[in-house]
Order: structure tokens, then C-alpha cells, then sequence
């Protein structure tokens, strides 16, 4: 293999690394807020879906991931030779499904244990707890949008970007 092909690689590996260690923190901290409702008040489990939310950040993560792999030919095919420009690439290509991808879970996690905390002490408030924790979401798909359209069509191996 070659220097660009590993550079490329580490794009991969941090795309879905560092989405999944910001998911785990956001589970967390929902997930802390969740068992204290939970052993305080019955009837409420429909909170766990708060808790949730902060993974799919992992998620994107994977896909950008998977498709850097995809890309790469490396899914069942001889891997394409890169140079070392056409490596960094494809880990710049990454970077905003990284960034964005670590920091909206956490930040998930903390906005989702607001809102079952505002649940515990009013049961109606479960739509506007879900539609704030939803809209923190946004910022995540834009960020794997972003890394989608620069890795599936803004890399073009022949050279480091199209004409």
C-alpha cells in the first residue's frame, strides 16, 4: 500500500473513532438522566428514546466511514493507489463529519437530559423535549452531507479534485 492510501485509511478510522467516543459521552450523560427519573417515577420509559438519540452521531460516522472503504475500493476489490495529496483528501474530506459528529452528541446528551428532567416534572412536555433534541440532530446530518458529497464526489482520483 501505499503512503496515500494509509493517510486515506486514518480518515476512515477517525470519521468513525471519534463520532462514536462523542456518542458515547451524549448516551451517557441522557442515560444518567434517565435511570434518575426511572427510580424516582414509573411510567415513564418512553424517556429511553431521549437516550438514544446522541448514537446516531456514531452512526454517521460509520457511513462516512463505510464509504471512504467504498471509495477506496478496499470492500472487495484491489485498493486504489493514492498519492499522498489524494490521502489527505480524503482525510480533510472527513473532517466535518468528525468535528461535528463528536461534539452534537455530547451536547445531545446534555440538551436530552434537560428535557427528561423537564419531563419528570411535567408529563406534557415530552413533544417540545423531542423536537429540541431533534433539531441538535440537524447539524450532524449536514456535517455527514457535507463528507458524503466531498468523498463520493468531490475526490476524483485521477487528481486530487476535478476540473
Amino acid at each position: 500500500m501505499t503512503t496515500g492510501l494509509y493517510i486515506a485509511l486514518l480518515g476512515a478510522v477517525l470519521a468513525f473513532a471519534i463520532p462514536s467516543i462523542g456518542s458515547a459521552i451524549g448516551i451517557t450523560k441522557a442515560g444518567q438522566a434517565a435511570t434518575g427519573l426511572l427510580s424516582e417515577q414509573t411510567g415513564k420509559g418512553n424517556v429511553i428514546t431521549w437516550v438514544v438519540f446522541p448514537s446516531s452521531q456514531g452512526l454517521y460516522g460509520f457511513i462516512a466511514a463505510f464509504l471512504v472503504l467504498s471509495k477506496l475500493n478496499l470492500i472487495g476489490g484491489t485498493p486504489v493507489l493514492l498519492t499522498e495529496a489524494e490521502g489527505f483528501a480524503v482525510l480533510f474530506s472527513c473532517i466535518p463529519v468528525m468535528v461535528a459528529c463528536f461534539v452534537t452528541p455530547m451536547l445531545q446528551g446534555y440538551l436530552a437530559a434537560s428535557a427528561i428532567a423537564m419531563y419528570g416534572k411535567k408529563r406534557e412536555t415530552f413533544g417540545t423535549g423531542m423536537m429540541m433534541i431533534a433539531l441538535s440532530e440537524l447539524f450532524a446530518i449536514f456535517a455527514l452531507v457535507v463528507t458524503i458529497l466531498l468523498v463520493m464526489v468531490g475526490l476524483d482520483f485521477t487528481g486530487v479534485m476535478p476540473a
